[in-house]
Parts: C-alpha cells; structure tokens; sequence
C-alpha cells in the first residue's frame, strides 16, 4: 500500500504473494536470517533454521522515493556519488528505477504514481536509521526539484 500525503488516500498498490527482493535483505540486516534459505528448506523438507536479532543491527528499513507527478526524477546521483555514499554507509543498498516515455506513463497509468528510487539501509536504532536515511537522501539529491514525493518506510526491529 501507499499513502499519498497530498490527500491523505491510501491506496493499494501490489498484491504479490512471492517475497519482494526489495524487503529480503532486511531480514538479514536485523536477524541474520536469509528469507530465500528458509523457503528453499521448506521446498525440500528441511526444518528452516532462524534466529531472531543476529543481524548485524537492530532497525533496518527500505525508504521508497516515488512521484505522484508524472515527471521522471528530477535528480539522478552521479556513479561518483553513489560510490562514495557506498564509502560512507557500506551497507547501504540503492537502486534507481528510472524510467521515461512509455514505461513511465504506463505506472502512472496503472498507479498514479512512480517509483523513481529505493534505499535499503540499517541502522543501530530507528532514529539512527532515520538520521542515516536523511543524510544519504540530501547527499544524493534523491528528491531535489522533485514537486510531490513520498519517501515511505517498511520498517523491522527488534
């Protein structure tokens, strides 16, 4: 689901009952756990071996920038930029989703609204991911000249 903080609408966005790529390394971040190795035990009749809080932290999220505008990103990081965010916040994981013409009118289309970029990221606690999150964002200019956007959180701690 996605919340438009413009009209307070929420809507529904995807229904998909495969693990999103986009959420399964947040699993290892917190608890250690890779969510592809239980659903490969459970295939093949192994009992999945999990345990809970043995991620290298304890608060781990991925920030989803997307535009209700139509318009492509207004902002697109250098390959210099990312790599020395990557020097920065090794952890982090950035990917950019940028589409123009066709693609990008087919999503408003169907959504009314794009994605434009997603940063998977950790942190100690959730005011420490939160701060890491804003500093990553204004070094990146993910969201300069951008109109509307919405950055949304999925969230896991213990």
């Amino acid at each position: 689901m996605i919340l438009d903080p413009q009209s307070g609408a929420i809507r529904i966005i995807e229904i998909n009952p495969r693990m999103a790529s986009q959420i399964a390394n947040l699993y290892r971040r917190v608890d250690g756990c890779d969510p592809y190795g239980v659903l490969l035990d459970l295939a093949i009749g192994d009992a999945p071996q999990t345990v809970r809080g043995a991620g290298e932290f304890r608060a781990a999220a991925s920030f989803v920038f997307r535009r209700f505008d139509g318009r492509a990103a207004g902002s697109v990081p250098t390959a210099e930029q990312i790599a020395a965010m990557h020097r920065r916040y090794p952890d982090a994981r950035l990917i950019l989703y940028l589409k123009r013409g066709a693609g990008l009118a087919r999503e408003m289309k169907w959504l009314g609204s794009h994605r434009y970029a997603v940063l998977n990221l950790g942190g100690r606690d959730a005011a420490d991911l939160q701060l890491r999150y804003e500093a990553i964002r204004r070094e990146l200019a993910l969201d300069a000249g951008a109109g509307s956007v919405s950055t949304s959180r999925i969230a896991s701690s213990i």
